[in-house]
């Protein structure tokens, strides 16, 4: 009875052995594959970045001017960047990125730092934009109109109002209204003694 114990707890520590391994080797499988998925992904994105930059380049007009060239090289650089993360796989890419950390580290944290800033800055960009599109959107009342000034017809004399240094409305001297003001006959500066 002890013996069969023994082999029963060895049997189920041998299958509780190869059931880890199994899920360990599911598990790098699936990493393996989500990892191709998005190598595959990023180098799509770099291959239409690239195309982009040669379509603007050739759609110049094909000059030799400065601009032109460097659009031309900076897409030939992209497409290798594609060429070289769809010939590697992620372990591979993980490598180079760790022996080039090693050989220069300088140049690894500035381009890391480079990557930073352009990704912080794109992100930024692009919220502002969103931000902004919301606001126009959402102001679709029109125009607001602000209502005419009331004239004070006191005593045939109006206030005028102005605008003083802060931008505040600022009450100037009286204006005779000439619309009350009494006629002296024979200068009436009106045709034929009418008013309007």
């Amino acid at each position: 009875m002890l013996a069969t114990g023994k082999e029963e707890a060895a049997n189920v520590a041998q299958e509780a052995k190869v059931q880890v391994k199994d899920l360990l080797d599911q598990s790098r499988t699936q990493l393996t594959e989500q990892a191709h998925a998005q190598k595959e992904n990023a180098a799509k994105g770099a291959r239409a970045f690239s195309d982009d930059l040669t379509a603007l380049a050739n759609g110049e007009g094909g000059d030799d001017n400065a601009a032109s060239k460097l659009v031309s090289q900076a897409a030939e650089r992209v497409q290798g960047v594609a060429s070289w993360l769809e010939n590697r796989d992620p372990s591979e890419l993980l490598d180079d990125v760790r022996s080039f950390a090693r050989r220069r580290p300088g140049a690894f944290i500035l381009i890391a730092a480079a990557t930073g800033l352009v990704a912080g800055r794109l992100v930024r960009a692009l919220t502002a934009e969103a931000k902004d599109e919301k606001a126009a959107t959402a102001d679709t009342s029109g125009p607001e109109f602000a209502a005419p000034a009331a004239a004070d017809y006191s005593g045939g004399a109006t206030t005028t109002t102005s605008f003083d240094e802060r931008g505040d409305f600022a009450p100037t001297e009286p204006v005779a209204d000439p619309l009350s003001t009494p006629i002296t006959p024979g200068y009436d500066a009106f045709p034929n003694g009418t008013r309007p």
